[in-house]
C-alpha cells in the first residue's frame, strides 16, 4: 500500500495489475470510499464502488459486463476486511 499525505484525506491505496487469464488485462487502482466500500477506476476508463460480499456498482465511464465480472471476481478473492 502506497501512503497519501493528510491533506488528500485518503488513508490509502492499492494498485492492482491482473489478467484472468481469458487473454484480458486489468489495471485497477482502489481506494476506500468516503460513502463506504472502495472506489475502483479500472483502466482508467471506468469508476466502480465495490462492497465486499454484496455488490460491484458502476458509477461512470465506460460499461463492460466483463470487465464488472473481472473486477468482481478479482476482489472478492483478494480484498479482505469490512469494505
Amino acid at each position: 500500500m502506497q501512503e497519501m499525505p493528510d491533506h488528500y484525506g485518503v488513508d490509502w491505496m492499492i494498485h492492482f495489475d491482473f489478467q484472468p487469464g481469458d487473454g484480458t488485462r486489468y489495471d485497477l487502482v482502489c481506494t476506500e470510499s468516503p460513502y463506504g466500500g472502495l472506489l475502483v477506476i479500472a483502466n482508467e476508463s471506468s469508476c466502480w464502488r465495490y462492497h465486499r460480499g454484496d455488490r460491484l456498482k458502476f458509477l461512470c465511464g465506460t460499461f463492460n459486463e466483463y470487465t464488472h465480472d473481472a473486477i468482481w471476481n478479482m476482489l472478492e478473492a483478494t480484498i479482505e476486511g469490512d469494505y
